[in-house]
C-alpha cells in the first residue's frame, strides 16, 4: 500500500539505486568498502546494513569485486 505521494510506507531506503551503482563502480576501481561508502556520502556500516537487506546490492558488490580481481590479474599477467 502506498501513501498519497505514491511512496511506499515507512522509512525510505538509506541508499538510492544511484548510490548502489556508484558504490559498485568505486569497488571495481579498487576502493575499499569504507572508501566507496565515503565517496557516496555514507558510512561503511550503512553499506553493510544495506547489503544484508538488499540481495541485489550484495550481488552488485560481489560482481564489482570480481571485476577488480580480473583487472588486477590482467595487469599482473601483462606486467609479468
Amino acid at each position: 500500500m502506498k501513501n498519497p505521494t505514491g511512496e511506499p510506507p515507512g522509512r525510505p531506503r538509506a541508499l538510492t539505486p544511484q548510490q548502489h551503482a556508484e558504490l559498485a563502480r568505486c569497488v571495481a576501481l579498487g576502493m575499499t568498502l569504507a572508501e566507496a561508502a565515503a565517496q557516496v556520502g555514507c558510512s561503511e556500516r550503512t553499506v553493510q546494513r544495506a547489503r544484508r537487506r538488499d540481495a541485489w546490492l550484495e550481488r552488485l558488490l560481489l560482481a564489482a569485486r570480481h571485476v577488480r580481481r580480473e583487472r588486477r590479474t590482467r595487469l599482473t599477467r601483462r606486467d609479468g
